[in-house]
């Protein structure tokens, strides 16, 4: 299985059935047209949850948490605006869940670095993303 990122609502909590459809689409739109997706919309690291929702301006705490979780990519496609390729992924397993200023934080201050090396000879991406996930681990099975 694979590991995804995804900013989850907080009046909708994910379980191993939730469905995606397109964006800026009522679901019950969606659902008539045959356009539900078996699946979520999530990223593939922290660096591309961050950059997803820092281009549309930021997240609210107040109305979703990241999400981390396990499961089995179905399809996948660009976003529109970051053209960052978007899993459509059955979630298996929670790994983490915490607020998205906590991962801001922690991402934004090193986005130019990313990519490098750090001190330790990792990536300074599995570096920030060991942290906020050992900051936030739960393991919730869905």
């Amino acid at each position: 299985m694979e590991q995804f990122w995804r900013l989850q609502d907080k009046k909708y909590p994910l379980t191993r059935d939730s469905v995606s459809w397109p964006w800026g689409m009522a679901r019950q739109d969606a659902e008539a047209e045959g356009l539900l997706l078996n699946g979520v919309s999530a990223c593939y690291s922290a660096a591309a949850l961050v950059k997803y929702f820092e281009t549309r301006g930021g997240a609210s705490d107040e109305l979703a948490d990241v999400v981390v979780f396990e499961g089995e990519e179905i399809d996948n496609a660009p976003d529109e605006i970051t053209v960052v390729a978007e899993a459509i992924a059955a979630p298996r397993r929670i790994i983490a869940h915490g607020t998205y200023s906590s991962l801001a934080a922690l991402i934004l201050p090193h986005k130019d670095e990313l990519y490098e090396k750090s001190p330790d000879g990792r990536w300074w991406i599995d570096v920030l993303e060991e942290e906020w996930l050992q900051q936030n681990m739960c393991g919730e099975e869905l």
